[in-house]
């Protein structure tokens, strides 16, 4: 018996097919019912997985209108304790010469300002 797909597997498929061009910038994806068969589970599990996505940015859904690949990506703020904030809190920046990186991008042997 196949195993049903959690959201976040359809998440990361849903984002695979974004940055592959399967699925273009404006262009409208297949509707929850469909993907829900398509991954072999309910729909509701779809609709949690795009709604990531569209907090995100990736995704543009309207109401009766179905859903979007954003035209421009952009990651939207989203509420305090949600994954995105902590990650982000949890990030280490440090200043590298004149860049701003994540402090395990710097290579071991450069000096970097702390």
């Amino acid at each position: 018996m196949k195993q049903a797909a959690t959201w976040q597997s359809i998440r990361a498929e849903g984002l695979r097919r974004i940055h592959d061009g399967l699925w273009a910038p404006g262009a409208r994806i297949p509707d929850e019912a469909d993907l829900a068969g398509e991954f072999g589970c309910a729909r509701a599990t779809v609709n949690r997985a795009l709604r990531s996505l569209a907090e995100d940015g990736f995704l543009e859904r309207r109401r009766k209108g179905g859903t979007r690949v954003a035209l421009t990506p952009v990651r939207k703020a989203r509420r305090a304790g949600s994954s995105m904030a902590t990650g982000l809190s949890r990030m280490i920046w440090r200043r590298c010469r004149t860049t701003w990186l994540p402090r395990s991008n710097c290579p071991p042997d450069h000096a970097c300002a702390t």
